[in-house]
């Protein structure tokens, strides 16, 4: 997609969640036509804004039920107290401290997760919302 050098997170993000959601193909070319006229325009924070905006609608029409965005390339291990890079295997191990994970995956240091009881994604949104990972702040949502 041209428009990747915009924000290539949030893109690659977008564009990711295109794969799973349930969207009818009218959906899918009216946003690629409006990400055609924000590149047009160059205003990036009008184009992040509708990018925001479109991944919350995938979201909704995905089999996803909580994201956990801004997540470090590196963080300090607390049982070793060693810096390491943050892979499937730490977020799935956090993950499973609060319940039954189904699928999850990890794209541009954004985790989109499905848990089995879809209220788990709630608790875990209530407790880890706003936590310091590393040395960056994670923000959660429960769709």
């Amino acid at each position: 997609m041209e428009l990747r050098n915009l924000n290539s997170k949030i893109v690659d993000r977008v564009l990711y969640l295109f794969k799973f959601a349930l969207c009818d193909k009218v959906f899918q070319d009216t946003m690629i036509n409006y990400l055609r006229l924000m590149k047009i325009k160059r205003d990036v924070t009008k184009f992040n804004m509708l990018l925001e905006k479109i991944e919350l609608h995938l979201l909704k029409k995905s089999h996803f039920n909580f994201v956990i965005h801004n997540i470090p390339e590196y963080a300090v291990i607390s049982s070793t107290c060693k810096s390491e890079k943050i892979g499937y295997v730490h977020i799935r191990d956090t993950l499973e401290q609060f319940g039954d994970v189904d699928t999850f995956d990890i794209i541009r240091g954004t985790v989109y997760i499905k848990f089995t009881d879809p209220s788990i994604g709630i608790y875990a949104h209530k407790t880890i919302n706003n936590m310091l990972m590393g040395n960056q702040i994670i923000r959660t949502l429960a769709v």
